[in-house]
């Protein structure tokens, strides 16, 4: 009888125990988060079509990479609902922690194929109602100065693919 007894009380300390890692990778990831999203006071431009946007950097390592490497022209395409991406001339640095979830505005870059990408809604691999990368990438900017109704609408009434540009 000890014995099970025993056997409970470690069990439910184990699984105590893995509850309190659980929280803190997610108070760590959290936190690696928030750091990549601090604003700088540097900005890019960006053109689609016949539409400017000013993009808000983040203080970030991969967004000063970008900044060395525009002006470069883009060919947008949609992937699913929620995503706007272009491939980037060039190799852009990413030593910054990487994620996968976005908020609505936010501008990325996705290493795995050198992909600047805006985010307008949910992803097709997407778990919530905000937007997922479907592997990690580093956040490097908002939309400035524009609400989240004008950007879904705006890239949610573009067609498949688009022209623009990225610029100081």
């Amino acid at each position: 009888m000890k014995k099970k007894g025993l056997v409970v009380v470690l069990s439910l300390l184990l699984i105590a125990l893995a509850g309190c890692s659980t929280s803190s990778n997610n108070e760590s990831q959290e936190a690696a988060d928030t750091a990549l999203r601090q604003v700088s006071d540097k900005t890019l431009k960006l053109k689609i079509e016949d539409r400017e946007f000013v993009i808000q950097l983040y203080d970030n390592d991969t967004a000063e990479s970008l900044l060395k490497n525009v002006p470069q022209k883009l060919n947008f395409h949609r992937w699913g609902n929620g995503e706007y991406s272009a491939k980037l001339s060039g190799k852009i640095d990413l030593t910054d922690d990487k994620t996968i979830d976005y908020q609505v505005g936010e501008v990325a870059l996705w290493p795995k194929k050198d992909y600047l990408c805006i985010y307008y809604g949910p992803t097709p691999v997407s778990q919530t109602n905000q937007p997922q990368m479907s592997s990690p990438g580093c956040p490097i900017g908002y939309l400035k100065d524009v609400d989240q109704p004008t950007i879904i609408k705006f890239f949610r009434d573009q067609v498949e693919h688009a022209s623009g540009e990225v610029y100081e």
